[in-house]
């Protein structure tokens, strides 16, 4: 939501949820990225959403949410959760909650039925996954340079992944 983060781009939040809502009005997930950072005319819009099931569309039109799942994310106590590595999973989780209930309106809070508290990601995961997407990316200029004779032979992905995992 730190795009919607000044009150100026509540037309353009409008204008997006309601184009997800007539794309797929048979339903679907609509994703409300880093709630904390949304501007408080767009959590009152949320807060709108969320109490009536409907939105108000610019022509007047009243859109339904009901087959819609709200799916609300936040980072909000991500440095206090780092350092909890070793915590029993039910203290991660209270922190996170309690962290989440002091910065989220009480009224937004209140209207989120279900939390889901997930650990940091291990550093070893983290290097398997950009190792995976530089990987991939090393493929895709391979791919596009190995008609190029001075490039072709000396793109090697594994070897640059490895590297870059270790940090060399």
């Amino acid at each position: 939501m730190n795009e919607y983060s000044a009150d100026f781009r509540l037309g353009e939040f409008l204008e997006r949820t309601e184009a997800a809502m007539r794309w797929k009005e048979d339903g679907a997930t609509i994703l409300f990225d880093e709630i904390e950072k949304a501007h408080p005319c767009v959590v009152d819009v949320l807060l709108s959403l969320l109490e009536e099931g409907q939105l108000s569309a610019r022509s007047g039109e009243r859109l339904s949410a009901t087959r819609f799942y709200l799916v609300l994310t936040s980072n909000l106590g991500s440095s206090s959760l780092v350092k909890m590595e070793n915590a029993p999973y039910s203290t991660f989780e209270r922190v996170a909650l309690d962290t989440a209930s002091q910065a989220l309106r009480p009224e937004l809070f209140a209207r989120i039925t279900e939390c889901i508290v997930f650990r940091p990601l291990s550093l070893e995961v983290q290097k398997s996954i950009i190792e995976a997407l530089v990987t991939a990316k090393l493929q895709v200029l391979e791919d596009c340079f190995r008609s190029w004779p001075s490039v072709a032979g000396r793109v090697q992905p594994g070897t640059r992944c490895a590297n870059v995992a270790s940090g060399g």
